[in-house]
């Protein structure tokens, strides 16, 4: 008997659990990719500079999860985004004392830094970080008419120009932005009574900028120049018109000052190179005209006789309304004492004093910044010599004009 042995070969073909497999040839024209595998794979895309599996899994593409209360994303890219910054404060006027602006000179936010009115052509922004690192840097984009029209701060002039120009050099740290020279505001050049809204976006390396950030809107205000005139022995008394000096009797070849009823300028502005003011009399002098006599206006000393008549002005006090770090300066024409007056004339105005703003007013030499309003303080000196005809209607009038540095 012959036995035969049949074996049976059982092939048993193990297939992993789970969705099919996509395979293929991923190419451009720099490189491939020869079947690269993806579990549920959904596709392929392609250009002519790359290819690309599209992975399906999971439920969620690359893009961000969000509520009022809080953003997640996903996707590698996700992670090397630098965080989204907040606007820490956005302000061009105060009117109530407070300020969410840390870094102003002025504890009243830019009511200290402008005027009363607050700032008409410039703002400050500062940047809260959101726990960027300190290397991050940060462009800040701003708008007038609600983002259809975008503009963005220059990183080196702080003014507006077209988001279409923006360049890294507009990137700058939080610290840069919020630093000196700018001390008080760091974006110039808004129009006035306009609103405006801003956002900041944060950058760390290539290929990192954030979202932007949720917008803050502020409104500038209008330019503003404020003057008032009084009769008043100090800077403190406040008196309404008629603004009229008596000075008496006079007595020849003797100096008198009329330190009762002085001259008080008081100005205001928001004016960011600040106010001039200018003062002009009548007859360059005080004249009488029943006998067209006039004593005329000189800068001189009147404590001396010989030099025969004698009428001017001398600056006697000042005082800041408003300032963080400047001054109200006289000119040297009236910034005098003892018996020196300076002269005021009929022919043209005479510059009387400034508020300072910056170290480039040519009205004084003193660098002095943020002075926004302030008080001047004159006494009318005057001395009749010996040919003077006496008489009573002696008479001459004196106007203070002011102009805004605008």
């Amino acid at each position: 008997m012959k036995l035969r042995l049949l074996i049976i070969v059982i092939t048993l073909l193990f297939l992993p659990y789970g969705s099919a497999v996509l395979a293929e040839n991923i190419s451009s024209s720099n490189y491939v990719l020869v079947d690269p595998e993806l579990l549920s794979a959904s596709g392929s895309t392609s250009s002519t500079n790359y290819s690309a599996l599209l992975n399906g899994s999971g439920g969620v593409g690359y893009g961000q999860i969000s509520s009022s209360l809080y953003k997640i994303g996903s996707g590698q890219g996700y992670t090397f985004m630098a965080n989204t910054p907040k606007i820490k404060c956005f302000e061009t006027a105060t009117d109530n004392g407070t300020t969410n602006c840390t870094d102003l000179p002025a504890n009243n936010g830019m009511v200290g830094e402008c005027g009363e009115t607050g700032c008409y052509d410039r703002a400050m922004v500062q940047i809260d970080t959101e726990g960027n690192p300190t290397d991050a840097v940060y462009s800040i984009q701003i708008s007038k008419d609600n983002w259809t029209t975008i503009m963005v701060v220059d990183g080196s002039t702080h003014t507006l120009k077209p988001f279409s120009s923006k360049a890294i050099s507009d990137y700058l740290s939080a610290a840069s932005w919020h630093s000196t020279p700018w001390d008080g505001y760091n974006v110039i050049g808004l129009q006035a009574n306009t609103e405006y809204k801003v956002r900041a976006t944060a950058l760390h390396g290539d290929f990192t900028e954030s979202e932007v950030s949720p917008p803050v809107t502020a409104t500038t205000s209008l330019p503003t120049v404020t003057f008032d005139l009084d009769i008043s022995p100090d800077l403190l008394t406040d008196t309404n018109a008629p603004y009229t000096v008596n000075l008496g009797a006079l007595v020849p070849e003797t100096a008198k000052f009329e330190n009762s009823q002085r001259v008080k300028v008081d100005v205001s502005t928001n004016a960011q190179s600040g106010i001039s003011v200018y003062v002009k009399d009548a007859h360059t002098g005080i004249r009488s005209t029943s006998t067209s006599y006039t004593i005329a206006s000189s800068s001189e000393d009147l404590s001396n006789p010989a030099s025969g008549d004698g009428f001017g002005l001398q600056e006697s006090g000042t005082t800041q309304s408003v300032s963080s770090a400047g001054f109200v300066v006289p000119t040297a024409t009236f910034d005098l004492s003892g018996s020196n007056v300076g002269a005021v004339s009929s022919s043209g105005d005479t510059l009387a004093f400034c508020t300072l703003v910056s170290s480039l007013d040519t009205c004084g030499s003193d660098p002095a910044t943020w002075v926004t309003a302030g008080k001047a303080l004159f006494t009318i000196g005057v001395r009749a010599s010996l040919t003077a005809p006496a008489k009573a209607d002696y008479t001459d009038t004196l106007t203070f004009t002011i102009t805004g540095g605008w």
